[in-house]
């Protein structure tokens, strides 16, 4: 009498018991969650898989030497360089706080390279009372290198 053959039989060839009834269900319901859960399972490892290359590939990006930039990289989390200037009168100020709670904001600079393309640059966090002062922009030509998350998103101004 597994998983309901005696109910089949009965259920074929004359009247159910409500016991066997029962009884089938509920094994149906057991068949039923552990192929469910066998899969949600198999899911997991897959999942740790992938999180584990993801992370292999960031780890060996920022470990990686700088390459210069262009737009045909198509690595992601890879360091590059690059020589250019800020555009100080398009930066956008984005309210955040910072680790401690403290109100601030996060200065994202367009920056002009060499070759005359435009990228954002997250210049990082600053002071609610330092926004908009000259303190913290500098107009010299530099050179800086970037940590891009994905390259593929860096935007054309």
């Amino acid at each position: 009498m597994w998983f309901g053959s005696s109910y089949l039989q009965q259920y074929i060839f004359g009247e159910v018991n409500p016991k066997l009834k029962r009884l089938f269900l509920f094994q149906l319901f057991v068949v039923l969650f552990i192929t469910l859960f066998c899969a949600l399972g198999t899911w997991q490892l897959y999942r740790l898989q992938w999180k584990m290359e993801l992370i292999s590939e960031i780890t060996f990006g920022l470990n990686s030497t700088p390459i210069k930039y262009s737009n045909n990289i198509e690595k992601n989390y890879q360091r590059v360089t690059s020589e250019g200037v800020y555009k100080f009168e398009d930066q956008i100020y984005l309210y955040s706080l910072n680790e401690k709670g403290k109100p601030g904001y996060d200065i994202i600079t367009p920056f002009k390279t060499s070759n005359n393309e435009n990228i954002l640059v997250n210049r990082g966090w600053i002071d609610k009372k330092l926004k908009g002062l000259e303190v913290i922009n500098t107009d010299k030509k530099i050179k800086i290198t970037l940590f891009p998350v994905f390259l593929n998103l860096i935007i054309e101004l």
